[in-house]
């Protein structure tokens, strides 16, 4: 089911034309609406009553991600996500089954601009999954990623997190997020736990490796550097580190608290 999100001028054209003529197939409903999504709104109801999760998702032909549309979400509502990696803009559409008709909810500019693909996961246990997207890897395997999350009321969608990592790893129960960055032999290691306050993740602590400076490659001389978030309860709104302690890393007394850094709450 791959076909790109990008279509030529000719082919646009014989589209909205084929939609125009075709007594299947509603007129425009709305002008800032892409043809396309009108076009298939007729097969969405009948999508509605399948057990299908995904009605579509396609990717351009150099591989990075066009869009997906389906119960993506919930298991009743159906939603499209269109990239359009020529303003690098993503788009969010909710289906209104009642009236037929497609409502845009959002629209977000990633910060790493380009998205090579996406992911559909419930991390915080309510039973409604969030949308993370991914940019190309580096050469050492990092992605940056955004997490977003959807209104229940259909109406809005917002970024809730956005990282820069190896891997990632979500707790529902805990509801928290767990991740990893490791990059080349003189940059930091880093560990950091998030928690879900609603409906943002919020940073609340990280540890730090940091290759002591002028130390060679392949050498075992870090600074140890651990943070953690200095508001209590209600007041977790903002992403806010303070430094609470830094030493040189002796493997045979520190390396406990590497180990075990998630685990300590």
């Amino acid at each position: 089911m791959r076909y790109s999100l990008i279509i030529l001028t000719s082919l646009l054209a014989s589209l909205y034309f084929f939609v125009r003529g075709n007594n299947d197939i509603p007129n425009r409903l709305d002008e800032n609406i892409p043809v396309y999504l009108d076009s298939i709104s007729p097969d969405i109801k009948k999508f509605t009553e399948k057990s299908d999760t995904i009605y579509d998702i396609a990717y351009h032909k150099d591989g990075h991600f066009s869009h997906i549309i389906g119960k993506i979400i919930d298991e009743q509502n159906v939603y499209a996500l269109l990239y359009d990696d020529k303003d690098t803009l993503l788009n969010f559409y909710y289906f209104d089954l009642a009236k037929t008709k497609w409502k845009q909810i959002g629209s977000e500019r990633p910060v790493w601009e380009q998205i090579f693909d996406v992911s559909i996961e419930d991390m915080d246990g309510d039973n409604r999954n969030e949308v993370i997207t991914f940019s190309y890897p580096n050469m050492n395997g990092n992605t940056f990623k955004e997490i977003y999350y959807f209104s229940p009321n259909n109406d809005s969608v917002h970024i809730a997190a956005s990282f820069f990592t190896s891997t990632y790893e979500a707790d529902k129960i805990a509801k928290t997020v767990r991740t990893y960055y490791g990059g080349s032999w003189y940059m930091p290691l880093i560990l950091t736990l998030y928690k879900w306050h609603g409906e943002n993740l919020i940073i609340m602590k990280e540890i730090r490796k940091n290759l002591v400076e002028d130390a060679p490659m392949g050498s075992d001389h870090y600074i140890l550097s651990y943070y953690e978030n200095p508001l209590k309860g209600d007041e977790h709104v903002v992403d806010s580190l303070s430094l609470i302690f830094e030493f040189p890393f002796e493997k045979a007394k520190h390396q406990y608290l590497w180990d075990n850094f998630f685990e300590e709450n």
